[in-house]
């Protein structure tokens, strides 16, 4: 069952990668952002980082390591010192810098045309991004895609799904100014005939001080969101990320407004945590409601050290730290 896949988020650097994969987790999620200062992509929260050269992971060196990683355990097909390695299913990259996904989804073309490991991918210099993008734009991120050719890209002994996530809908239904740039770069990704199976993760952006505030998503937001997936020209592949805090009173909402209407196959929704964490019951309810409604869902939950995921203790120490 989907929902049952064993995630690792916020895989940020390559020793997180790394020690994700010698778990056996089966879906990695990292987040992407800009650094301003060094003039590329670099895995971090942050949506803009100043951060000095030694303290950043590049875009284009984590994907080399971890694209190296999938292809080395798949032709070796098992484990190796101790590892458990070879189970990845899922890639997720989450664009907290929307501009910038342009230079990063041509980085990962290019990491797939590569044969090497994931040792000589950890010991990439800083960004062919930074190299390749020239001046900025005003966003301080490349405009366009500099599509790679992948004809000559070495298949994957086994698939590989890459989730391109990004929050496109304000508070209120209002779409994210640089929405049309992330979804002309996923789509020219897409043209460019990748080795992997594509997902959009469409999301909203929702306040992540306060989300007990409001349990649940709009009518507005959930239609600006089927308004902007019917301008779009989406793949076959597409799930919407959903705060699991919003989840339970507004899964018959999102399936009236926003997934009937697409009238998509393979559409669905992932269930996110944040730092205030989901009863069990809850993503329980949720599940049994969503295949009653007849649509796929996605649980992107940490089932290590956040379970059983709900942690009221939390709620305190991020408002009064």
């Amino acid at each position: 069952m989907a929902g049952l896949i064993r995630w690792a988020h916020a895989a940020n650097g390559l020793a997180e990668l790394d020690d994700a994969l010698r778990r056996g987790v089966e879906a990695v999620e990292a987040d992407v952002g800009w650094n301003g200062r060094l003039g590329a992509a670099v895995m971090r929260h942050a949506r803009d980082s100043q951060a000095a050269p030694e303290a950043e992971c590049s875009a284009a060196q984590w994907l080399r390591a971890a694209l190296a990683a999938h292809r080395g355990a798949g032709d070796r097909g098992g484990a190796q010192d101790g590892a458990i390695v070879g189970g990845l299913r899922i890639l997720k990259l989450d664009f907290k810098h929307l501009p910038c996904a342009a230079a990063v989804l041509d980085d990962l073309l290019l990491a797939a045309r590569e044969g090497s490991d994931s040792r000589s991918a950890a010991s990439g210099s800083l960004g062919s991004a930074a190299r390749r993008q020239g001046e900025p734009g005003a966003s301080g991120a490349p405009d366009e895609l500099q599509v790679a050719d992948s004809r000559d890209t070495r298949a994957f002994s086994r698939p590989l799904e890459v989730w391109l996530n990004a929050d496109v809908i304000h508070v209120g239904g209002s779409s994210h100014p640089d929405t049309p740039a992330f979804l002309d770069a996923c789509g020219k990704f897409v043209a460019a005939n990748p080795p992997f199976i594509v997902r959009y993760s469409l999301g909203w952006v929702t306040n992540d001080y306060a989300p007990w505030r409001r349990s649940s998503y709009t009518c507005a937001e959930l239609h600006a969101m089927r308004e902007l997936c019917k301008q779009a020209t989406l793949p076959k592949q597409v799930t919407f990320a959903v705060r699991a805090s919003y989840a339970a009173a507004s899964l018959s909402d999102i399936h009236e407004h926003l997934l009937q209407p697409l009238s998509q196959a393979n559409t669905g929704l992932t269930l996110w945590t944040g730092w205030e964490g989901v009863p069990t019951a809850e993503l329980e309810h949720c599940r049994k409601r969503a295949e009653m409604l007849g649509f796929e869902l996605h649980l992107d939950v940490d089932r290590g050290s956040k379970a059983p995921w709900y942690h009221p203790s939390r709620y305190l120490s991020k408002l009064f730290g």
